[in-house]
């Protein structure tokens, strides 16, 4: 396999920002592919006066000539997605089967999965996983079972009997649980009045791929959540569905990892998180938290919930850059920070319970738990980065705290965002 294949990962809980770096990059590729995920993912895009919200759709679709598809192991939500393409196209955006394609074999989300989500939420109670409600678990469980419809039932009407299956046992689950249950005729109508609006764009992604990459065709990979969001990986329970990590781009397309040119990964120059679960280097000051979430916009863009805030984790960071082998960084959102007397980073971790320095470990969020966090120390800049385009214009303080992230991990920072806008970021030469 040539290695004309690079990707875009998150490398915390998501929202890290790999939608702006997959949008600025996407015109060097001739296609972009999202390799996990669904409708619960949200890329914001920034260009000029408007502000795009991306769910299912790649953000190459914003480049000329870029083939964008939804990969095979994406589930999609049938009824949203038509609604995001509609809205795009009356935003001016381009959009047909020639630059967007749906991967047959890809899970369909439908209404059932959604309410069997929010089922399960309201049943666990205290320890609720905090999900998107947007049903992608359930869709995801449907794969594993081997049950559910694809896009490829959709396109060649073939959907019918399986649906009523699906619906059945919705409908046993929801009167045992005094929910509201599912109209099958009601359901299969609404299916069939729209299948001819998504059917063009449903094909065999995984053979156009293949075939491309062989004859040279250059693929970006775009992850859709954080590498600890990662179904394996990941501080379970509290993850998606899906495997975040590049791993799952490799099983998606059958590569090896020794096939990726190059893996960026992006972080903020500090932590959020959505949802439940452990953050050891949380914000605990209220004004500090006010201050990021507001100067970030950290609210989320599927959900709009905020987003909790606190300082960048080196110990993971350097966990998950190897697991994923990220060769560069990508570092966003730096100009949120400028009004800081003092940033901070943690370095380390020490255990609760004997004080010794214990590494990063993955797959739990139990460790989390039992994790007290050391911290380096150092002066906030104090001016204005934001829109800077060139290194020579950051100041020195943060320059200094970049080369420190630099030395710890051993990974080389490529780009650094200074604002929401796509031409508002720093490509760092070698």
């Amino acid at each position: 396999m040539k290695k004309n294949i690079s990707a875009v990962l998150g490398l915390s809980w998501g929202d890290e920002g790999k939608g702006k770096i997959v949008d600025a990059l996407a015109h060097e590729f001739d296609m972009v592919m999202r390799f996990n995920g669904g409708g619960n993912a949200g890329h914001t895009i920034v260009l000029g006066e408007t502000t795009f919200k991306l769910h299912h759709i790649p953000a190459g679709i914003f480049s000329p000539n870029v083939t964008n598809i939804i990969g095979r192991k994406c589930v999609v939500d049938f009824f949203d997605i038509i609604e995001e393409i509609t809205q795009l196209k009356n935003n001016g955006v381009e959009i047909s089967p020639h630059n967007l394609m749906l991967s047959y074999d890809s899970q369909v989300v439908l209404p059932y999965h959604k309410q069997m989500d929010a089922l399960r939420e309201k049943m666990r109670g205290n320890g609720k996983v905090g999900t998107t409600g947007r049903g992608i678990g359930p869709a995801y469980a449907d794969l594993i079972s081997r049950v559910g419809i694809t896009l490829g039932d959709i396109a060649n009407n073939s959907f019918k009997e399986k649906l009523a299956n699906e619906v059945r046992v919705f409908n046993a689950i929801a009167r045992e649980f005094q929910e509201v249950e599912i109209s099958l005729s009601e359901l299969e109508a609404h299916i069939s009045s729209l299948r001819h609006s998504i059917t063009p764009f449903i094909t065999d992604s995984y053979s156009f791929l293949r075939k491309n990459i062989a004859a040279g065709k250059k693929l970006l990979l775009e992850g859709a959540q954080g590498a600890l969001l990662d179904a394996y990986f990941g501080t379970r329970p509290f993850v998606s569905s899906s495997l975040a990590c590049i791993h799952g781009a490799l099983l998606d397309l059958g590569l090896a990892f020794q096939d990726i040119a190059e893996t960026i990964g992006v972080t903020k120059l500090y932590n959020t998180r959505v949802g439940n679960g452990a953050f050891p280097t949380e914000f605990h000051d209220e004004q500090l938290r006010s201050v990021i979430q507001g100067r970030g916009k950290e609210f989320g863009a599927t959900t709009g919930r905020a987003r909790r805030c606190g300082w960048l984790d080196l110990p993971t960071l350097k966990v998950v850059s190897s697991v994923n082998n990220v060769s560069a960084f990508a570092i966003t959102k730096v100009d949120v920070l400028d009004t800081l007397d003092e940033i901070q980073i943690c370095d380390s971790f020490v255990s609760l319970s004997d004080d010794e320095d214990i590494p990063y470990y993955p797959g739990s969020d139990e460790y989390f738990a039992g994790v007290l966090p050391r911290y380096k120390k150092f002066a906030g800049w104090k001016s204005a980065t934001a829109g800077a385009v060139k290194k020579e214009q950051l100041p020195s303080d943060l320059v200094s705290i970049l080369h420190f992230i630099e030395k710890e991990t051993t990974v080389p920072i490529k780009f650094i965002s200074t604002g929401a806008k796509r031409e508002e970021l720093i490509r760092v030469e070698p």
